[in-house]
């Protein structure tokens, strides 16, 4: 369900507070309006509009004990006590009066975005720290790229590489090589699944990466050429358990991993399955059929 924001309106001029509470509330704001910054607050509210008139004594103190709201200052004119004071004690933004309804509405949708950005990247930050806690990075963050990811799985590539892009600030595009051609791939980007590609093309791949500031990833068994690659998985912890994979993952990592060193009947073979099947899931999964080494 989605919130309701709630907005408190500190003016004293009764009129406009009434014309930004009748714009907000067309936008679905729940709006409450008082003359007071002394008024017996029972709500915590989103977005706070303070007239600096009324907000002269004990001003930054309010705005301090608000401080998860977007406060904004409406101000007749810039002094310490109407604008700079509280903006230093946390107040978000000011505007001038008189103002025009729209610019005010821009400064509190510009600052909800702001707000709600920063919490998801604090989200973010929280989740990464979490998942990178068993996991020792330092000593291959500061290998410069292009360079080649190596790992059993592709989720734990791709956690070093996020990790990698974090302690780097690096704004990284995502491709799948099954998915684009590395010509179309500009900038500073990360490509997984070096693996399904066949050997020429793979050659191919490798000698265009060497020109390019990226990252790829490469899981499973089978010889990789490249000048860079970091190995992640060269040490199992002992008695550490594997990563549990689903059926479909199983059947995928198998056919990427042992392919190449297997015919179509022997792979079959060996996963109990028929050649027909396997064509089946290679289709499915998007594998190419690949030569044997």
């Amino acid at each position: 369900m989605k919130k309701v924001e709630k907005v408190l309106i500190i003016e004293d001029e009764v009129h406009l507070a009434q014309s930004i509470s009748n714009a907000l509330a067309s936008l679905g704001y729940r709006c409450q309006s008082v003359s007071s910054i002394f008024h017996n607050f029972k709500e915590d509210y989103d977005v706070v509009l303070v007239s600096s008139k009324v907000c002269v004594d004990r001003c930054e103190h309010f705005v301090r004990k608000n401080s998860k709201a977007i406060t904004i200052m409406m101000a007749s004119f810039i002094s310490e006590d109407s604008v700079n004071r509280p903006i230093q004690a946390g107040a978000r933004d000011y505007i001038l009066k008189p103002f025009k309804m729209d610019d005010l509405i821009r400064k509190i949708t510009y600052h909800k975005s702001y707000q709600e950005t920063m919490q998801r990247a604090r989200l973010y930050d929280k989740y990464l720290d979490f998942m990178h806690a068993p996991h020792d990075f330092k000593p291959y963050l500061d290998q410069d790229p292009p360079f080649i990811v190596r790992s059993h799985t592709q989720s734990h590539a791709d956690l070093f590489v996020l990790h990698y892009a974090r302690a780097n600030h690096l704004d990284l595009e995502f491709f799948s090589l099954q998915d684009a051609p590395l010509e179309s791939m500009r900038g500073m980007f990360y490509a997984t699944h070096l693996e399904t590609l066949k050997s020429a093309e793979r050659d191919k791949c490798l000698k265009a990466l060497s020109k390019q500031e990226a990252i790829m990833s490469f899981v499973g068994a089978g010889p990789v050429e490249f000048e860079r690659v970091i190995a992640l998985d060269t040490k199992q912890p002992q008695g550490a358990p594997l990563e549990l994979l689903s059926i479909q993952d199983y059947e995928k990592h198998a056919i990427v991993q042992f392919g190449p060193f297997y015919t179509d009947t022997q792979l079959a073979k060996h996963l109990g399955i028929s050649r027909k099947s396997l064509w089946e899931k290679r289709r499915r999964y998007n594998l190419p059929r690949r030569s044997n080494i």
